[in-house]
């Protein structure tokens, strides 16, 4: 018990006086707010689930800190998360997969959304399968036949859908 409030108190002191005066956030503050609204987990940096979180496949994104890592387990966490991003001016980063070449998943100093947790796949019928964000396609290859569905994806098989597939939708 000792030793766990130690921690979190130097998270504390750490957050608020390394990251406030840059984001004119309160680091812990904010980090306790989410949480009581999200399901899903918030990582303040310093912690060991924060670096296990950030960590990427793409070793130049090694010196890149979000300000947060979160993990939603739902659409309606990461909609809490998108306004409360509005809400105190910081920028959004999304991880789908974690392949990240270009190290365009994750900002120093976003609120950072890892979508993994949403991963449910579900085939609607022989010409339908809705994919979570949160897959990879690996996981897509061995859970949707791909001698009955067509998936056009790259060679490596980390990359996240989230990040691959966009999606386009006509209003009209």
């Amino acid at each position: 018990m000792k030793k766990q409030l130690v921690i979190s108190l130097l998270l504390q002191l750490q957050t608020i006086f390394s990251l406030t005066v840059e984001h004119k956030v309160d680091t812990y503050a904010l980090a306790k707010r989410i949480r009581t609204k999200i399901k899903g987990d918030v990582y303040l940096r310093g912690s060991p689930e924060y670096e296990s979180a950030r960590a990427v496949h793409n070793g130049a994104c090694r010196t890149i800190y979000p300000l947060l890592i979160t993990t939603p387990r739902s659409t309606s966490d990461v909609s809490v998360l998108v306004r409360t991003a509005s809400k105190y001016n910081l920028e959004i980063s999304v991880r789908s997969g974690g392949h990240s070449y270009q190290c365009l998943g994750v900002k120093d100093g976003s609120l950072h959304i890892d979508l993994r947790a949403l991963n449910k796949v579900v085939i609607l019928s022989p010409h339908l399968v809705v994919i979570g964000s949160g897959n990879n396609f690996g996981r897509i290859l061995k859970l949707v036949p791909p001698e009955k569905y067509t998936m056009i994806h790259g060679n490596s098989l980390s990359v996240g859908v989230g990040g691959f597939i966009k999606v386009n939708v006509n209003l009209d």
